[in-house]
């Protein structure tokens, strides 16, 4: 047996030293003929096959091949390609170096533009790149995320840290009360929502900011467009990828409260301040040594992992990029998680020479377990007011506080359900015809389809009589999304001696159909998950059903001009067509035009130093885009016959009852588009042979006739109020781009990017509408919307010190006010504090925002250090209604030991009374915080391993981590607050954003 195995291993050895003598070996090095510099990734192929290789950073590369002639080819972007033939003898190792020549038609980078792609020097418009391998490797599962802080004019706030959470996007500010969201388009596929896509898919991502650029998308680029290009396959390199990731994530910043003995001492304080019987300790929370840190009780080491497995190859006639993904992410909170499984197939086919096929396919599958985030019964709100001395749980079970009605918040994670799911697919498909040299004709059809359910489950419990439920509850919901695209287009581009002309037409028609269903019972047999449902369930019986259509065709069209790569134009114009309009305002126009100057290839520019001055590009835009995105029925009346969750419309006649309905809303057929104007003037530098790059832009963008619900008096009868175009809102600022890179030695090169942007928001009109108030929390507004100031902005009175004795106090004007309490100023003079003395106490709006980004690479290490942050932006800190407030036995912060005493001469805090009636907590610049922070956004260390390895080309692996520093003066749990237009900078305990480390590795083959 012995002898056989050992036979058979010599066989094998054999035959496999046969093989290996029938290939070869060649390798070398790749470089600029004109400068010597190596070309990392570029490729060689083995010619008429998907055979090749990548260069690593130095240019190398090592490819085995079959012994006999061999035909190789280099290649590189902006490169001529480099063909040339070896004989090759079995065995043999040579030496093959290519010397590549620049392609001048090639070297401009081309930048995707709205229904096609443009030369970046030929650009007039205001647009902002970032590239896919800036989003690479992050632990962050939504795009929107990742290009915070990566591009000027852009501002991207996450509206909560949990996971699977939207963000909220601004492009050059918030130009209306409604919903000022981009649109997002995905290679060609509209859509208003891009969280399910896999950032590893992504090529690049242009964001077009101002109207020449956006002109093009009519209605639906009214608060700018973020277009996203996802990868395809390389002509000449077939290979596979597989990228692991996998981390940890925390809490950056705890939340600073009094333990259950300094609790005490403060409610003891307030209650003998207001003359109040001392405070009772009831068991089992009357334990002072004990303290309950609720924070750490309902949060936990959050943890993600990601997985992505690509495909792609490329040859002259087809190519093609097959993908998967898988992201999970459990968050800091207990039972929030979030996972969502990627599917992705881009293929491209030249079938004729004169015809080109395409598809770009993608389906998505997310699962998300939600926790409560509203601001009562939120789960980081609720664990910074409950009070410390309360333990979780005795022998009994769970525990109620017997000093609050702040619900147990570790009971509620345990025992509520709240599940939702989603199925998401992408689809376009596109055909391009080249009858003539110059002229394509593209017909391209999108489907975006998506699927959601929910799963809601409360159980009757009993813990104290104000924390109880009687019936369990059960609650299924399902929505649908159905919506198709379909773009025309035809572009010819033709040249007359030194004048260049592309034309573009074209007619595009979409319909979209959403339709939901929710149903609610109560009182199931029992808890287990096969009863969850709403035949199980005995009593309640509610059902709402309810749908929605839109419907929009549009005509556009648009010229780019050239003269002697001087003088450019790009001029455009839309017509769009939306049913959400009456018959007789349905259709908009919308025009656009921009110019652009290149200065330095102007014959007198000649004494320039092409060295030192690369190119200097003069920008001037100006266009009109439609806004309506609004509700689909606002120019008629609609009737329903019952109010989700409240109440019917049925009436009793006698001893029966009657269906009855009633008005939803006051018809208003002469609502029309809501318009945005923008004007933008800009210029690009460059110097130092390109290698330092500067740009700067000034705009003006204003919206009219802005779609504003106008109130009615309540006696009116209706249940919301009409639509009207009644405001206007005005955007101007400054956007400045810095970057660098440079190659120090042929070992080391590294780059630095650095964005800054300073928009100012003012609401120019209301039209005769009153100011629109906004942020409710507990019984008061905390913003106001009026002419003259930011939309969102902080209303609220103004306190001017505190009352340091009686005499003081019949000094002034609140005959409720006690030695102590805040003085509020009398801003209306009549001598009273009313609702008339107060004022705009804060701006959500930042001063400015920007980004740093470092990159550096030596060898095969890799360093990038980016950094985000907002300076002078405020925030209505809410929490200090509970953590702050005396005559409330929730948490206290620990802030509130700054209080005032008698003779203390302090002067920003009251003291501690229980039983003031000066209302100390209304609304005041006392919430108002500065929201100012710097983060360092992301930090990544990686090495890749590359070289004479047959079964791979390269190997990376990194350390990544995220949120790793946050330099702020917040005392809140994080400075980055989200929130709707009307309440943006509004915290009442939003769940924080996460510090995370993770170590990944990448794999090419």
């Amino acid at each position: 047996m012995t002898k056989k195995i050992a036979g058979l291993f010599a066989f094998m050895m054999v035959l496999s030293w046969s093989i290996f003598g029938q290939t070869g070996q060649i390798s070398g090095k790749i470089v600029d003929r004109l400068t010597g510099e190596p070309l990392p990734g570029a490729t060689v192929v083995v010619e008429g096959t998907t055979q090749g290789t990548t260069a690593d950073l130095d240019g190398r590369y090592t490819l085995s091949v079959s012994a006999g002639s061999v035909d190789l080819v280099a290649r590189f972007l902006g490169y001529i390609d480099n063909p040339v033939t070896v004989e090759l003898a079995s065995g043999e190792n040579i030496t093959q170096d290519f010397f590549l020549d620049p392609d001048i038609t090639m070297l401009d980078e081309f930048i995707v533009v709205g229904y096609g792609v443009q030369r970046k020097s030929d650009l007039t418009g205001s647009i902002a790149s970032v590239s896919g391998e800036d989003l690479a490797s992050q632990s962050e599962g939504n795009i929107a995320t990742l290009i915070q802080g990566r591009a000027s004019g852009v501002q991207v706030t996450s509206t909560s840290g949990a996971p699977g959470t939207g963000v909220s996007i601004r492009i050059r500010g918030t130009g209306t009360v409604g919903d000022p969201s981009p649109l997002y388009v995905v290679d060609g596929i509209l859509t208003n929502d891009i969280s399910t896509i896999n950032p590893n898919d992504i090529a690049n991502i242009e964001i077009l900011k101002d109207a020449s650029a956006t002109a093009i998308y009519g209605s639906r680029g009214a608060n700018g467009v973020v277009l996203v290009t996802t990868k395809t396959g390389t002509e000449g390199v077939s290979q596979i990828t597989y990228e692991s990731l996998g981390g940890v994530r925390s809490p950056w910043k705890k939340p600073d409260l009094l333990n259950s003995e300094e609790w005490f001492d403060v409610i003891s304080i307030a209650r003998f301040n207001a003359n109040m019987a001392p405070f009772p300790l009831i068991a089992p929370a009357n334990n002072l040594a004990q303290t309950t840190d609720w924070f750490d009780e309902v949060t936990r080491r959050g943890r993600v992992q990601s997985h992505n497995l690509s495909f792609s190859e490329g040859t002259e006639r087809t190519s093609y990029m097959l993908s998967g993904g898988y992201y999970e992410e459990k968050g800091i909170v207990d039972k929030s998680d979030y996972n969502r499984l990627n599917f992705r197939a881009n293929i491209d086919s030249r079938m004729k020479s004169w015809l080109n096929v395409g598809t770009r396919l993608s389906m998505s599958h997310s699962k998300r377990n939600v926790v409560p985030a509203d601001y009562y019964n939120g789960i980081i709100n609720v664990a910074q007011k409950l009070d410390p001395i309360t333990p979780v749980e005795d022998e009994s079970g769970f525990i109620s506080s017997p000093y609050t009605d702040v619900k147990n918040p570790v009971a509620a994670l345990y025992r509520d359900t709240n599940e939702s799911s989603a199925l998401t697919f992408l689809g376009n498909t596109f055909l391009d015809l080249t009858p003539i040299e110059g002229l394509t004709l593209r017909s391209s059809l999108s489907l975006e389809l998506r699927r959601s359910n929910g799963h809601i489950y409360n159980p009757s419990y009993n813990m104290a009589p104000d924390e109880r439920q009687d019936l369990s509850v059960v609650e299924k919901s399902n929505s649908l999304y159905n919506g198709w695209l379909w773009d025309n287009t035809a572009t010819y581009r033709f040249d007359i001696e030194e004048h260049g002309f592309t034309l573009l037409a074209g007619y595009t028609a979409e319909q979209n159909y959403s339709e939901w269903i929710t149903g609610r019972k109560q009182n199931t047999p029992g808890d287990d998950r096969e009863l969850q449902y709403l035949d199980a369930a005995t009593e309640g019986e509610q059902v709402f059903n309810s749908g929605v259509e839109n419907a929009m065709y549009s005509y556009l069209a648009r010229l780019n001009y050239t003269y002697s790569d001087r003088y450019l134009l790009t001029t455009s114009v839309r017509r769009d067509g939306s049913s959400v309009f009456g018959p007789g305002n349905r259709f908009g126009n919308f025009p656009s035009v921009s110019v652009g100057w290149r200065m330095l290839n102007e014959n007198f520019m000649d004494f320039v130093n092409r060295n030192v001055f690369s190119e200097v590009k003069l920008r001037a835009g100006w266009g009109q885009v439609g806004n309506a995105r609004i509700g689909a029925y606002g120019f008629a009346s609609t009737v329903a016959t019952t109010q989700p969750w409240s109440y019917s419309h049925d009436y009793v006649f006698g001893n029966s009852v009657a269906i009855g309905a009633a008005a939803n809303s006051m018809a208003n057929q002469n609502i029309k588009w809501e318009t945005v104007e923008s004007t933008n003037f800009g210029v690009d530098m460059e110097f130092l042979n390109s290698r330092v790059t500067a740009s700067v832009d000034y705009f003006v963008k204003e919206t009219k006739d802005m779609l504003v619900r106008v109130p009615l008096p309540i006696y009116a009868g209706y249940l919301s109020s009409p639509y009207s175009n009644v405001g206007s809102v005005e955007n101007k600022g400054i956007e400045l781009n810095l970057g660098y890179q440079n190659e120090a030695t042929r070992e080391l090169r590294y780059s630095v990017n650095f964005n800054i942007s300073s928009i100012r928001n003012e609401v120019l009109s209301l039209g005769e509408g009153q100011p629109i108030s906004g942020g409710g929390f507990r019984a008061f507004t905390t913003t106001r919307t009026e002419v003259g100031q930011p939309v969102g902005a902080f209303y609220g009175y103004v306190t001017d010190g505190v009352f340091q004795n009686t005499d003081e106090v019949a000094a002034g004007n609140q005959p409720n006010a006690v030695p102590g309490d805040f003085r509020f100023k009398d801003l209306d003079g009549d001598g009273e504090i009313t609702a008339e003395d107060r004022e705009f106490i804060g701006s959500p709006h930042p001063d400015f925002f920007f980004g740093f980004n470092f990159n550096a690479e030596y060898k095969g290490f890799d360093l990038s250090l980016f950094f985000q942050g907002v300076q002078g932006n405020d925030i209505f800190n809410a929490q200090k209604w509970y953590t702050m407030n005396p005559a409330l036995t929730t948490a206290k912060s620990r802030d509130i030991l700054g209080y005032w005493y008698p003779g203390s001469g302090i002067n920003d805090m009251y003291g501690l009374n229980a039983g003031s009636t000066n209302d100390n907590l209304r609304a005041s610049d006392f919430f108002i915080e500065d929201g100012s922070y710097l983060r360092l956004k992301n930090l990544q260390v990686g090495y890749t391993f590359s070289g004479n390895q047959q079964w791979f080309s390269d190997i990376r692996v990194y350390l990544s981590a995220q949120n790793l520093l946050t330099l702020t003066s917040y005392s809140g749990l994080d400075p980055e607050i989200g929130g709707g237009t009307l309440s943006q900078g509004l915290d009442y305990g939003t769940y924080p954003q996460t510090r995370a480390v993770s170590l990944g590795i990448n794999v090419k083959l």
